[in-house]
């Protein structure tokens, strides 16, 4: 398919430049532009973002040993700060009252006794009961801290895989789906370049008849019998042409009066003389204006959609679209291999 295509293709090419179309002043071949879009075509620019397990999870948050100790509890220990040994005060001098130093608290109590000279003896040396000695106890003072040896009274809380699942994490990938497609120049997508493919090819047949009925509608306005003749004879075995052919034996009837007898003319014609008639200045409205452009029209016609077609399937390919871009290929062939346009473009020799 694709030497055969592009050997038509070729000689299609070849043709268009030998003929000039600049009868038609408001008409040019290749009519679609390229266009900077979003499209599959480009590649793509994003994956939608959902959850999904090849993503990671989310574990469920819980207060555990896992995580780790928030606190303690909270004890008095003499390994906190603000810890005080307890103290005991001796022979504090009391009067017999309970007396004790600040911080302190009353234990017991003993009779105090002075040793002294007696005045008046013999100088010898007696114990008198002189007041009292108090015992004082300072109580000991834990200070209150936490500590491991406490005992924990509250894990941190945290997501532990022991916890389980509570969803998982978002991310882009490929079996998501497309959230983007990346910009870039193409003339049409895919799914354009078969509905254009497939319209052009849907309009073909009816053009191919316009065609035709133009270049007869021509050579009868012209007065031309010989050419007019040929032409009918040229297409008369066709059974593409039979309704437009038997039509057109009508018009010659009425035009010269007399019935066409095919083995009057040998079918010889020559569409460069419609190909490329112009019109004189107010002269527009004529029947063999409106014929030559009717007739001009029509082959501009298939002109574009072949080079469209070709740019078309040139995209195709490079986006690496084969299959697309063979059935396009197809529709061109089809197009280039039309009876009418295949024998009206060109004398026969």
């Amino acid at each position: 398919m694709n030497s055969r295509v592009s050997a038509l293709i070729g000689l299609f090419l070849s043709l268009i430049v030998s003929q000039s179309c600049n009868s038609l002043s408001d008409s040019s071949l290749g009519e679609i532009k390229r266009k900077r879009k979003e499209s599959e075509l480009c590649g793509v620019k994003s994956y939608k973002r959902l959850e999904n397990k090849a993503c990671g999870t989310i574990y469920q948050k819980k207060t555990t040993h896992h995580c780790g100790v928030h606190s303690y509890h909270k004890k008095p220990n003499k390994k906190c700060p603000g810890y005080r040994p307890s103290e005991t005060k001796d022979h504090v001098y009391s009067d017999g009252s309970n007396n004790c130093p600040d911080g302190f608290r009353f234990l017991n109590r003993r009779k105090r006794y002075v040793k002294k000279k007696e005045p008046g003896r013999d100088g010898s040396v007696i114990s008198r009961h002189s007041g009292y000695w108090n015992t004082c106890v300072r109580d000991e003072v834990l200070g209150e801290c936490e500590l491991k040896e406490h005992g924990v009274e509250e894990y941190k809380q945290c997501r532990h895989r022991s916890h389980g699942v509570e969803r998982y994490r978002e991310c882009e990938r490929p079996e998501h789906g497309v959230a983007e497609y990346k910009a870039c120049l193409f003339y049409k997508t895919p799914d354009e370049a078969l509905e254009f493919a497939k319209r052009v090819e849907q309009d073909v047949p009816m053009i191919r008849d316009n065609m035709l009925i133009h270049h007869g509608n021509f050579y009868m306005a012209s007065r031309n019998k010989r050419s007019f003749g040929n032409i009918i004879k040229k297409f008369e075995g066709s059974p593409l042409y039979r309704e437009v052919v038997s039509d057109m034996k009508t018009k010659f009837s009425s035009t010269f009066g007399e019935e066409f007898v095919s083995k009057d003319y040998d079918g010889k014609v020559d569409s460069d003389d419609i190909s490329k008639y112009k019109c004189k200045k107010g002269n527009d409205n004529s029947h063999i204006c409106k014929a030559a452009f009717g007739y001009q029209r029509s082959l501009a016609w298939f002109n574009e959609n072949i080079i469209d077609l070709m740019l078309v399937r040139k995209d195709m390919i490079k986006f690496k679209k084969e299959k697309i871009a063979t059935m396009v290929a197809i529709v061109i062939d089809k197009l280039i291999k039309e009876e009418s346009l295949g024998r009206l473009r060109q004398a026969d020799k």
